[in-house]
């Protein structure tokens, strides 16, 4: 039986749409994870007049690891200029099966702004723990969700260009991609990024995760490494509907 079903619903009426994929490929170790491991995550993105639509989900393999699905992310981004200055507001949800037992939703919203060398994002999200069906059945608990209402989500990233095709982002956050920690577990970016065509760019990130701030001593939880592929896929025709339906 299908656990769920998520249908994308992309509409361009009148106007060409823009379509774009980053596919990317990690590797990593930390105190949780017990070994090293390997994730493959894929997202989509659909712009159409200053809106962004984007989907994309990860694959996780480690011996450790109970469920192989990371996550599943849906997002939709608006562009918008104040007093000349750039800005993006970005909605997101997230399903993560955290283990057998648990599963974690969370929701958020996110602010973004570029300067010619400095990067901003500030937001904040609500996340749910909940035990999976099957557990509970098995439990007594009369309480079988875990809501934290609101926590703080950032981002700096100091950028630099190299060159005509290569650039370099530095980033101090608490969230990466399917990634949301707390407020108090920062970690670090190096992102390497080099342009092959107009419309392609290879990246390669090296990440170093801490764990915690704020303590008596901050020590080391882990790392990962991320190669990745980004690519402008072009225009949708005029007039289009495409509905997909992903099944897991």
């Amino acid at each position: 039986m299908l656990k769920w079903t998520i249908v994308l619903i992309l509409i361009a009426v009148g106007a060409k749409a823009q379509v774009s994929a980053d596919l990317s490929l990690s590797t990593g170790c930390n105190y949780v994870s017990f070994g090293q491991y390997a994730k493959f995550a894929g997202q989509f993105f659909y712009q159409y007049k200053g809106w962004n639509f984007s989907a994309g989900a990860g694959a996780i393999f480690s011996h450790e690891r109970e469920k192989k699905l990371d996550a599943l992310r849906l997002s939709v981004s608006k562009d918008y200029t104040i007093k000349e200055f750039l800005f993006t507001t970005d909605i997101f949800y997230q399903r993560s099966p955290f283990s057998a037992r648990l599963n974690d939703q969370t929701a958020g919203i996110l602010f973004n702004h570029k300067r010619n060398r400095w990067y901003f994002d500030l937001g904040a999200n609500t996340r749910v723990y909940s035990l999976t069906n099957k557990y509970k059945s098995g439990t007594g608990y009369s309480e079988n969700a875990l809501w934290e209402p609101v926590n703080v989500m950032y981002r700096l990233t100091w950028h630099k260009p190299v060159g005509a095709k290569l650039e370099i982002n530095t980033s101090i956050t608490n969230f990466d991609q399917f990634l949301i920690e707390q407020e108090t577990n920062p970690f670090l970016i190096a992102d390497f990024q080099y342009g092959v065509t107009e419309k392609s760019k290879i990246y390669f990130d090296a990440v170093y995760q801490q764990s915690g701030l704020f303590n008596i001593k901050v020590n080391y939880f882990g790392y990962y490494l991320r190669a990745g592929y980004k690519i402008d896929i072009g225009n949708t025709p005029d007039n289009r509907i495409k509905i997909k339906a992903i099944e897991f």
